[in-house]
């Protein structure tokens, strides 16, 4: 129709990087993994993510008078660290702290 479709925005960082540096980069990773799908190597893409244990509140249908109120406290967060093939191969280990320079090395080690 017009082009358009209702979607949540995204967030970015585009406007920050050095496109020369990011396009050898690209360039070295689609060779890495060439090199995989010919068998001579794993690829492995590793990320980290933290989550707060604490739901999102819903919606609900409330009486006016008497409001719907949860208890309200702080919750604890989990730290996820993993490593995935392109073949969806993974290896990844939670954390109830958040992930240091420590953690992550130790993390490589055991994969290694």
């Amino acid at each position: 129709m017009l082009g358009y479709s209702f979607k949540r925005a995204r967030l970015s960082i585009k406007h920050l990087r050095n496109q020369e540096q990011f396009d050898k980069q690209q360039f070295e990773i689609n060779e890495l993994i060439e090199l995989h799908k010919q068998g001579y190597l794993d690829v492995y893409f590793g990320d980290e993510s933290h989550f707060g244990l604490t739901p999102n509140l819903p919606c609900t249908w409330q009486h006016k008078d008497k409001p719907l109120l949860l208890p309200a406290s702080k919750s604890k967060s989990l730290s996820v660290l993993g490593l995935m093939t392109t073949c969806c191969k993974l290896y990844s280990k939670t954390f109830d702290q958040t992930i240091n320079s420590d953690i992550a090395i130790e993390f490589m080690g055991r994969f290694c």
